[in-house]
């Protein structure tokens, strides 16, 4: 039976959230934070904002509406360069199968070296796959994790709606090319849809990054 991308997608997320819930409980909330991948993403966030913040100063622009503004730049950014690895990376990776066969595989072929031996479309479907299913597993794991402390009032998670719609469109995107037999003929589609889908992306982006970060900042 054929698995499709959004039944993997649907397990990610699925399996994140269970994880999540189930690490809060037996850790506690503040293990969270302690997640490499979290605290990478805060601290890009928290590297833009303050230069941000501090030319809005220099404009004479200050207050909350600031603090606001800066905080949400930085998770903005931060947000729109995962988004932009998981949507490259299926082109990046399956346009690098014809070029390792042609040039490396050269190598495999007069020396035999093992290491640059071609390797079938199976496995460049799965490396493509990885990617946007562990960006989504892990969104799921941080829902999972803060749920409970939350108590899931809608207020605090506002924010997730536009964020979560833009990550799984990505994701769900991202991972047909690798449900294709010949994933080379489905990037060209591939590409045009997500050069249609991206300013789209960008706006529920920017939306949901200005909305955490005036929940972040009104909870201090």
């Amino acid at each position: 039976m054929k698995v499709r991308g959004s039944e993997l997608l649907a397990c990610a997320a699925a399996s994140g959230f269970i994880l999540g819930l189930a690490a809060t409980l037996i850790l506690g909330v503040g293990h969270i934070f302690q997640l490499p991948a979290l605290s990478l993403a805060l601290s890009r966030a928290i590297f833009v904002a303050k230069y941000v913040f501090q030319f809005l100063q220099f404009l004479g622009l200050e207050g909350f509406s600031s603090l606001v503004f800066s905080l949400g730049l930085g998770i903005f950014l931060n947000n729109l360069m995962v988004i932009g690895i998981i949507a490259a990376a299926p082109i990046l990776i399956f346009k690098a199968k014809p070029f390792s066969d042609k040039h490396f595989g050269k190598l495999y072929q007069r020396y035999g070296l093992w290491l640059f031996k071609p390797i079938g479309w199976k496995a460049y479907r799965v490396l493509a796959i990885v990617l946007p299913f562990y960006a989504l597993a892990l969104q799921f794991y941080l829902i999972g994790g803060t749920a409970l402390s939350l108590g899931l009032d809608p207020f605090k998670l506002c924010f997730l709606i536009p964020e979560l719609s833009a990550i799984i469109f990505t994701c769900l995107m991202a991972v047909q090319p690798s449900m294709s037999e010949n994933p080379l003929d489905r990037l060209p589609a591939y590409s045009k849809l997500m050069k249609k889908a991206m300013p789209i992306i960008i706006s529920i982006l920017f939306l949901a990054a200005i909305l955490e970060a005036y929940q972040l900042l009104s909870v201090f």
